[in-house]
């Protein structure tokens, strides 16, 4: 009988502790869980495979901690404020921090893995695949949206090649895509280049801000590359180098004020349902925008009359932090398990790559011009 009494305080304490950390363990995946992140990917990417809606949880969510209507703007060493970075939703505007943006080279300086090629989505070897929607605005105006999906093999190289002699008053408007999932045994080559180029600060590190890092550049000549409302659920940070581009944003908390569609790149407004506030952000040359999660945005240049004789390249940071479960599932897949395309190759991101999908073949000249080309079904 001693015995056990002399042993029960300790078992208590055992005991004891062993609830705490039950509790705590629980507390802390809750209070992972229960943020924005995590309930917008539920809400978005569960209506692709649930019969229900899980709109309740999400406005729950923004009655309690909606971020408000507003672009921050910052000073260039903030760039380094990894918790800001990793938990802000709203966008900031980092002003001046890249130097002499026009003495900037597009071959010498926009140039980082030039061998490199989209491997975020399955190949779709020398085809160009666009995905078609309709958006219509409150008024009843409609604009038709093409999407494109950049699974073409062609290296960064080679497509610098084609949009440096592209002629857009001759050969017409043409955009592409170039996203390549940096892996961890490259992510330290692709800071140092940055730092080299004074693109970041020297004591910038993605390693302190996210496990999953990609580069994309976008080619627009004769038009912009993205020039719709959509969304998306990762961070990204957008260079402004040659040109100067208006942005117009609209918060996350307003996503029931339309029609939306996930077209298997991205979340798509269809139908303008009520009037929202947007947030108009102009970008200069040397200026970083960086977009918090799932706020919708679309861009123009500056002086839209002169879209069409306008060529410009720009490249964005795109990063997945592990304080969401989509971010994790990135990490574990697309760096541990060295399998970059998991996200979309999806079943669902498939069907809608068939069921939306026309594909565009053309060819370069020897000058680099596009020549004619067809646009087929896929099968």
């Amino acid at each position: 009988m001693s015995f056990f009494l002399a042993q029960s305080p300790r078992c208590n304490a055992v005991g004891l502790f062993r609830s705490f950390a039950k509790g705590a363990a629980v507390v802390f995946i809750a209070t992972w869980l229960f943020h924005f992140e995590n309930l917008a990917d539920l809400k978005f990417f569960g209506e692709q495979v649930l019969p229900f809606g899980l709109g309740f949880p999400l406005r729950m969510y923004f009655s309690l901690f909606a971020a408000e209507d507003k672009l921050l703007i910052l000073p260039c060493d903030q760039l380094t404020n990894y918790k800001l970075l990793q938990t802000t939703q709203n966008p900031i505007l980092f002003k001046k921090c890249v130097p002499n943006p026009d003495k900037l080279t597009v071959k010498k300086d926009f140039v980082t893995f030039a061998n490199s090629s989209t491997n975020i989505f399955p190949t779709c070897g020398e085809t160009k695949v666009v995905r078609h929607f309709n958006y219509t605005s409150l008024q009843g105006d409609k604009k038709d949206i093409e999407e494109m999906i950049p699974c073409a093999s062609s290296t960064l190289q080679e497509k610098i090649h084609f949009f440096e002699h592209h002629r857009p008053l001759i050969d017409g408007p043409y955009s592409d895509v170039n996203v390549f999932h940096v892996g961890p045994d490259d992510t330290l080559a692709l800071e140092t280049d940055f730092k080299a180029k004074n693109f970041v600060p020297r004591t910038f590190s993605f390693r302190q801000l996210a496990p999953t890092v990609a580069l994309a550049h976008f080619f627009g000549s004769g038009t912009t590359p993205v020039d719709y409302f959509h969304s998306h659920m990762d961070r990204f940070f957008s260079f402004g180098i040659q040109k100067t581009k208006v942005w117009e944003l609209i918060n996350p908390k307003y996503h029931e004020s339309f029609d939306y569609v996930w077209s298997g790149n991205a979340l798509i407004l269809t139908k303008e349902k009520e009037r929202v506030p947007r947030v108009v952000v102009e970008q200069e040359p040397g200026d970083i925008l960086f977009m918090a999660p799932w706020w919708f945005h679309k861009t123009r240049y500056s002086d839209p009359s002169k879209t069409l004789q306008t060529k410009n390249l720009n490249f964005n940071l795109h990063i997945m932090t592990t304080r969401s479960v989509a971010g994790l599932g990135c990490m574990v897949f697309m760096n541990w398990l060295k399998t970059p395309t998991w996200f979309y190759a999806s079943d669902t991101n498939k069907r809608d790559f068939e069921t939306h999908g026309l594909a565009y073949q053309h060819e370069a000249s020897d000058r680099g011009g596009m020549n004619s080309g067809s646009f087929v079904e896929l099968a």
